[in-house]
């Protein structure tokens, strides 16, 4: 099994980026999109994840201090295979983005918290 990593560059009043956190995947097939979105409407940016497998979505919530929370993973009920779209907005109108994941005219949709 080998190791993947997020790693989270956060830009200075410089504009220099600077570590802020590195997040470790042990799977086997590694992350295959990446998008953020403000999933628990707290005006910080988080992260949603599809992880090789393609079976699955992790959602990293930033905290107060621009650090991330362990993964709350989702499951996916379909293989989203190499078409497989995933995509974040207000879907539902109230402040918290949405994921939504598509492949071969299925459509599941996960409504932020």
């Amino acid at each position: 099994m080998l190791l993947y990593v997020i790693a989270v560059l956060l830009q200075d009043e410089t504009n220099s980026f600077l570590l802020s956190q590195e997040m470790d995947f042990h799977i086997s097939n590694g992350i295959d999109q990446i998008e953020t979105g403000d999933f628990n409407g707290d005006g910080r940016m988080d992260i949603a994840a599809v992880t090789g497998g393609h079976y699955s979505i992790n959602i990293y919530v930033q905290l107060e201090d621009g650090s991330f929370m362990n993964k709350q993973t989702y499951p996916v009920t379909f293989n989203l295979g190499d078409k497989g779209k995933l995509s974040v907005g207000d879907l539902n109108s109230d402040g918290k983005d949405d994921v939504a994941v598509v492949n071969s005219g299925t459509l599941q949709v996960y409504y932020g918290k």
